[in-house]
């Protein structure tokens, strides 16, 4: 084969232009997006998930989800129908950084109308939670579904920052139907001292909640998961069909737009 000669040119600059993510619900500020509808990434089991399947984080990191036990598919999500102790790990990038002022998270989930969390134990049930304990005040993320004596919902908390809030009965009406829900909260630390919320449904804006005080961030996060019910490790009986979590920290992005945008794109696809 002949050679010719070859040039080496240095400190080459490539134009800008926009990343290509593998899903239009990812923005240049999301460090974590799970799909339980998408088979690229492992989901979409139709038979079922088993122990340990890999449901990768389509954001540009090498990471995934797992179930601990065998699970159901249900309309695109993964369902959890018995209080069994099933849970599903989140990789360490949904953990946000310490430098995080102000997060977005965005699930799709549904619950049952009936026996959502076990009623022999008290009824704080976790859909989602990464924390160093799995109490909100433990949580840099958490959402809670917390259930009456007799299994119904009582009411929605969202959470950030170490602290916990109800999400008001508005939130709870629409997850009480037992249709699939995109819930989503935008937490800002607004201070020193306190953090604001605002809460979304199925797209749409739906209130700003009381600024609280927020916590100190704890030392270790071990907690990362989606499903729990407090410290008993019995499982709150829902299905899950994505969840996203966004560092808005110095980011011009609208949140609303980021909801919305999301929503629309995905309303269609789980049932």
């Amino acid at each position: 084969m002949a050679k010719g000669p070859y040039e080496i040119r240095k400190n080459l600059e490539l134009l800008s232009g926009d990343i290509l993510y593998r899903d239009p619900g990812i923005f240049d500020s999301t460090i974590g997006l799970l799909d339980f509808g998408d088979t690229w990434a492992g989901g979409g089991k139709t038979a079922g998930y088993q122990a340990n399947d890999q449901i990768k984080n389509l954001c540009y990191v090498d990471d995934y989800a797992y179930p601990n036990m065998a699970m159901l598919y249900d309309g695109g999500g993964i369902r959890v129908d018995e209080h069994n102790g099933s849970k599903i790990t989140l990789p360490e990038s949904f953990i946000i950084p310490a430098t995080c002022t102000k997060q977005l998270v965005r699930m799709w989930f549904k619950l049952p109308t009936s026996d959502i969390g076990d009623t022999t134990v008290l009824y704080n049930n976790q859909l989602l939670v990464i924390g160093g304990t799995y109490a909100s005040n433990q949580s840099l993320t958490y959402l809670g579904a917390n259930n009456k004596a007799d299994g119904t919902l009582n009411n929605m908390v969202v959470g950030g920052f170490g602290v916990g809030t109800d999400s008001t009965e508005a939130i709870a009406s629409i997850v009480r139907t037992g249709q699939v829900v995109q819930l989503a909260w935008l937490a800002t630390k607004i201070d020193d001292k306190f953090v604001s919320f605002r809460v979304f449904a199925n797209g749409a804006y739906v209130a700003d909640l009381t600024p609280v005080a927020f916590g100190s961030r704890p030392a270790s996060i071990p907690v990362r998961q989606l499903n729990n019910k407090g410290a008993s490790e019995k499982s709150v009986r829902n299905t899950t069909y994505r969840v996203a979590i966004d560092d808005l920290t110095d980011s011009d992005l609208d949140p609303a737009h980021i909801v919305a945008v999301d929503y629309s794109d995905n309303v269609s696809r789980f049932s």
